[in-house]
């Protein structure tokens, strides 16, 4: 008997061990559980602000029309439904701007180079043309953008054969001069005449409007 009571009570003891053990891990898992309810409901709130700011528009917000991008809806067209085809219908007059035969003056465009190997085309036979005819409303206006290709085609080319200025303040003298000079020529000058009177210490000034 004393010792099946003797196994008894330690067995008792044991029990009473794991028990102890038991609590403890139990306690510990409430604390962790709790933290995680917490971290829990703050993800909620987030996410749910999250969407909030998603749904956000600028019909509902007060964001700018821009900030939709390419989500913003195509506008609608308030005309009704026809059964007419789109665009102009048969026996209509057209308005189209059409090329004439004699027009108030021609340019010729002739590329110097090819853009493939860069190699001269002067001399070269013509393989293809094109003519395009441009209507101009103010005759102030030149309706050609070649000028803008003179003035540019100078650094580009410097750029190809030398790579690049070496300084700042050289790229700066080198685009003012180029600019004085372009500015000359538009305005009749000579760009010969022109540098030596800038040489001489009596530079020519450029007529201003008005």
């Amino acid at each position: 008997m004393r010792a099946e009571l003797g196994e008894l009570r330690a067995r008792v003891a044991e029990r009473d061990r794991a028990i102890v053990v038991l609590t403890e891990e139990n306690t510990v898992l409430r604390e962790q559980n709790a933290m995680l309810a917490e971290k829990l409901v703050a993800l909620v709130d987030r996410v749910a602000e999250l969407d909030r700011r998603l749904g956000q528009t600028p019909r509902n917000s007060h964001q700018p029309p821009s900030s939709e991008g390419y989500d913003k809806p195509a506008p609608r067209s308030r005309r009704e439904r026809t059964d007419r085809a789109r665009g102009g219908q048969r026996g209509h007059e057209g308005r189209t701007l059409r090329q004439v035969e004699t027009p108030d003056e021609r340019v010729v465009h002739t590329p110097h180079g090819c853009r493939g190997c860069g190699r001269s085309l002067i001399g070269a036979p013509v393989v293809s043309t094109e003519t395009r005819q441009v209507f101009a409303h103010d005759l102030r206006v030149p309706f050609t953008n070649n000028g803008s290709e003179q003035d540019v085609r100078p650094l580009k080319i410097r750029m190809k054969v030398a790579g690049c200025l070496r300084s700042t303040t050289g790229a700066e003298a080198f685009c003012r001069l180029r600019s004085y000079l372009s500015t000359a020529r538009k305005q009749g000058q000579s760009s010969l005449i022109v540098l030596r009177t800038l040489r001489d210490g009596s530079p020519w000034m450029p007529a201003t409007a008005g």
